[in-house]
């Protein structure tokens, strides 16, 4: 599944090689999967879908709960880290369940998603 392998506290650029091209090819495609791609797929998936859900049916809390042990339990897995990745990845789910509710749109969430992915890949090199 793409989003297993795009764990926001594994972002890591790929390994060098002595191609410069590839090499820059590739850390290329990993920057736009993890900072364009990943973001799309898990906001419209987490806020969109289940959120919306939640809000309408039973409680925006009770939804951001669920969204928020969904999206950990997508990131934490392998961590070396893991209670720093369960705390990054629940502030950064709660404050995109937070824009989502309040802009009622995917947009806020998608970018806050993606400065945070952009933040850890600039802070990784």
């Amino acid at each position: 599944l793409l989003l297993d392998q795009i764990a926001v506290d594994t972002l890591s650029t790929p390994a060098a090689t002595d191609d410069p091209i590839s090499t820059f090819t590739d850390s290329l495609e990993f920057m736009v999967v993890a900072i364009v791609l990943a973001p799309i797929a898990e906001e419209v998936w987490f806020r969109r879908f289940w959120l919306e859900r939640f809000a309408k049916h039973d409680s925006a809390t009770v939804g951001a709960i669920f969204v928020t042990g969904m999206f950990c339990a997508l990131h934490v897995p392998g961590s070396e880290h893991p209670i720093a990745s369960i705390v990054c990845s629940a502030a950064l789910s709660l404050l995109c369940c937070i824009a989502y509710l309040r802009s009622r749109s995917v947009v806020a969430p998608l970018m806050l998603h993606s400065a945070y992915n952009a933040t850890i890949l600039i802070s990784q090199s």
